[in-house]
């Protein structure tokens, strides 16, 4: 009879898989037991142990995340560094919230020889000014320093993630990523991985308490050149500056955006031809700032239209966020009298396969009439799932009228009886409604919407949101 030892080394894979319990990341919980059984269940267990690795540096008074553990075994063994498929740095930002506006993040790399490390960055061949650049952060020592040869290291890496405290300060990282993506590379050859597998990254440098440690150091935007992108979340505080030329990521699917201002979108969109979900949160700054944009207060609508044509024929989902940057603790703290609409979102009608649409109240309003009115006829026919949030300005104060809203409201749900697609309509008021509506006005929207087979919802948690969905889709089984 043939021993479990026999089998190829994918069985025995699936074997452990199946019979050691699991931690919330799928990583086998007794993994490390195994590789004390024997050398064949070491080398086997390899792989596994090193596929998903997951560090932390939260709250204010945390330990530094254990990089230096994890970069002195790489440097001893780098064959190591192939196994790693998904990285995700979790963080808060409660370091950045609470540092001075010179606060860089460093981390203790005495678990390191430093030889290795300078030994390392001379083997990627880079240019002399370039690996300066990086020993003086890697030696200083700097977090950004450590997380960007962490990074090299891990040729066949599918997913990063990054959260707050790791994406404070990214100058090396950014550089890294672009000397290694960028077209340049052609030109000035080196050995740094292409991350020709990498196809998720989600970098969380959008907290409004960061911009004085993040945002200037995306100026080349090097993720849009991952080869083979799919998923990607940033926030974009500058221009999009392409060094040499513009990336073509035809892969790229699903894109949440921060910060980038209109114009720049426009910019953005026009090179995503194949995208099919977008998350846009627009920020608001103050223009007595002398560091920031003063298009930061200024929001055309006609620019945000011309963006969505560039996407008009596979964008299904869309969601429109506005974030004032109103955190308690922020120095920048945007005054609602400050900001200015323009334009319309009549652009939204070039949509034509928009299945889910979130949208600011505000932004239906055409504004590039002097008579200031409400449309509701910026709706694609095709979106299935609405969902409306009251974020209004000092220039809309007028439409925070209750009464106004639910009649607007009424409209919208009865004008939509004859449409087959809306199944949801979800209102968000974001406080604005507390104390003002009653249970009549919900209950009215609600028969209303019963009428037009519409589900309606006001102010729903994640199950109802499930539930309904859930509902939609036992009728549409049903129906089939």
């Amino acid at each position: 009879m043939a021993s479990l030892s026999d089998c190829p080394n994918e069985i025995q894979l699936h074997i452990l898989r199946d019979l050691v319990p699991t931690t919330w990341n799928n990583i086998p919980a007794s993994l490390h037991s195994i590789c004390h059984v024997s050398k064949r269940f070491y080398s086997l267990a390899q792989p596994l142990l090193y596929s998903d690795v997951h560090l932390t540096w939260e709250g204010e008074d945390a330990e530094d995340p254990r990089i230096p553990l994890l970069l002195r075994t790489l440097l001893e063994r780098p064959s190591l560094g192939n196994y790693v498929e998904h990285l995700s740095l979790e963080g808060d930002d409660a370091l950045a919230l609470f540092a001075p506006d010179d606060w860089v993040p460093c981390i203790d790399m005495a678990a390191v020889d430093m030889n290795k490390v300078l030994k390392f960055i001379k083997s990627t061949r880079i240019s002399s000014k370039d690996a300066n650049m990086w020993r003086t952060a890697v030696t200083e020592p700097f977090l950004d320093g450590a997380v960007a040869t962490l990074l090299a290291l891990l040729p066949d890496l599918k997913t990063l993630f990054m959260g707050p405290s790791f994406a404070a300060q990214m100058g090396v990282t950014n550089w890294m990523f672009h000397s290694a993506l960028s077209p340049e590379r052609a030109l000035n050859p080196n050995q740094l991985p292409t991350f020709g597998q990498l196809r998720s990254v989600t970098v969380q440098n959008e907290t409004y308490e960061m911009c004085e440690h993040a945002y200037w150091g995306c100026r080349s935007l090097p993720f849009f050149y991952l080869p083979e992108i799919e998923r990607l979340s940033l926030a974009i505080h500058i221009g999009c500056y392409w060094s040499p030329s513009p990336p073509s990521p035809s892969k790229l699917t699903s894109l949440e955006l921060h910060r980038l201002c209109p114009p720049e979108l426009v910019k953005l969109l026009s090179i995503t031809t194949g995208l099919k979900k977008l998350s846009w949160t627009c920020c608001c700054y103050p223009t007595d700032d002398p560091v920031m944009d003063d298009s930061f207060d200024f929001i055309d609508l006609d620019n945000v239209s011309e963006a969505l044509s560039k996407v008009s024929g596979t964008l299904e989902e869309l969601v429109f966020k506005i974030d004032y940057g109103t955190h308690e603790s922020s120095a920048f703290e945007m005054d609602a009298d400050n900001i200015d609409i323009t334009g319309s979102l009549r652009g939204l009608l070039t949509l034509v396969h928009l299945k889910k649409l979130q949208v600011p109240w505000v932004w239906l309003m055409d504004w590039s009439s002097t008579s200031e009115r409400l449309s509701d006829n910026f709706v694609p026919e095709s979106v299935e799932t609405l969902i409306i949030t009251l974020d209004i300005t000092a220039q809309t104060v007028w439409l925070s009228d209750e009464l106004l809203i639910f009649e607007w409201m009424a409209g919208f749900l009865e004008g939509q009886q004859g449409f087959a697609n809306l199944h949801i309509v979800i209102l968000e008021s974001n406080g604005i409604l507390d104390n003002a509506w009653g249970t009549g006005e919900e209950m009215d929207l609600g028969l209303i919407a019963d009428e037009a087979g519409i589900i309606f919802l006001m102010d729903p948690d994640a199950s109802e949101i499930e539930l309904a969905e859930a509902e939609l889709a036992e009728a549409a089984r049903a129906c089939s």
